[in-house]
């Protein structure tokens, strides 16, 4: 069986206190005091300065495990708030879509959070990530599609629980992933269409590596991400990925499953050519994160059921270093498993 992640209880232990806090509330019956698509918008106690929801946005992307760094210290610190409050809100959206009791319940509250979300456009949002949020929508003039794709995945999340094949899941993670990327290239003003697809074929092998490590808690959700083509060649039943044991069966679709996520690094690595050197190093952490986590799972013999693979902080930091390094020398070279993968 999956072990315990004593990380994850008290992150959503955090999470719903802050959810109480700041909302956004459940909908309601419509009364006539609510708004018109019958969404009583959560008021805190107290709002937030600007400042202040500017340092909220900064906490959440720096208390969350993730396999990269969000914003690396090389990023120029103009950018880097902006980095905070789009991860804070993909945070946020995240924990509305995995946190809660029931899909019907987070299918509400994503229904509240995006009718707040679409205030950054012309209105005054009250919650600290939206009003953070909205400072850089306004300075980068960022589109509201990306946003409203991420959440229509999460609300997706709520009622599709099975995929039956790779472009059906292809297709969840243009919305999922790809949008983030295409919302950082906004940020730094990069347009090139070479750039976009580089961009998206990244962010979708950083879902996929997402999707293989968390195979066993995905399961406690009843959610399974890899698509039923996947498992017919490897002889895997609903049932096996369902129990959570590591049998020979599973660690050989995963096996090709990490083959697969890998493909995707390997061919959108050019990404780091294709943007400014500010951005370049962030990116390439991004892609090293990824990569290593997959070696990560080579390295348990594609074993993520008795123990959650992840990466340490002194391993970050060797990324850290390795990224840092490609920029002072201005060589940036694949990370040595995307490397000796390419050759074969």
């Amino acid at each position: 069986m999956p072990e315990t992640d004593t990380n994850t209880t008290t992150d959503r232990a955090f999470f719903l206190r802050e959810l109480e806090r700041y909302g956004p509330a459940c909908p309601q019956p419509s009364k006539s005091s609510e708004n018109s698509a019958g969404i009583s918008p959560q008021v805190p106690s107290r709002e937030l300065s600007q400042t202040e929801a500017s340092l909220y946005c900064r906490m959440w992307a720096k208390r969350q495990y993730e396999n990269f760094v969000v914003a690396s210290c090389l990023l120029p610190r103009r950018y880097r708030q902006d980095f905070y409050n789009i991860y804070a809100f993909c945070r946020w959206s995240d924990n509305l879509a995995d946190e809660l009791d029931t899909p019907q319940e987070s299918l509400r509250r994503l229904a509240a959070w995006q009718q707040q979300f679409l205030l950054c456009y012309g209105g005054a949002p009250t919650h600290p990530v939206l009003r953070s949020l909205q400072t850089t929508i306004q300075q980068h003039s960022l589109p509201p599609q990306p946003f409203l794709d991420l959440l229509n995945a999460f609300q997706q999340d709520q009622t599709t629980c099975r995929y039956e094949t790779a472009a059906e899941l292809l297709l969840y993670c243009q919305r999922s992933a790809n949008p983030v990327g295409q919302l950082l290239l906004q940020v730094a003003d990069v347009h090139s269409e070479e750039a976009l697809q580089l961009s998206n074929l990244v962010c979708t092998g950083l879902q996929l590596a997402n999707f293989c490590q968390d195979m066993a808690r995905d399961a406690l959700k009843n959610r399974i991400y890899a698509p039923r083509s996947l498992w017919k060649p490897h002889g895997v039943t609903e049932e096996m990925l369902l129990a959570g044991e590591p049998t020979d069966q599973l660690r050989e679709m995963l096996a090709a499953w990490v083959a697969e996520a890998q493909s995707y690094f390997e061919s959108g690595w050019g990404i780091v050519h294709q943007v400014p050197a500010w951005l370049a190093t962030d990116l390439e952490l991004f892609v090293r994160g990824g990569v290593a986590i997959l070696h990560k799972i080579r390295s348990q013999d594609y074993d993520v059921w008795s123990h959650r693979p992840t990466l340490s902080k002194m391993h970050q930091l060797q990324l850290l270093t390795a990224a840092t390094l490609g920029r002072v020398r201005r060589r940036r070279t694949p990370p040595p498993t995307l490397v000796s993968r390419r050759k074969r």
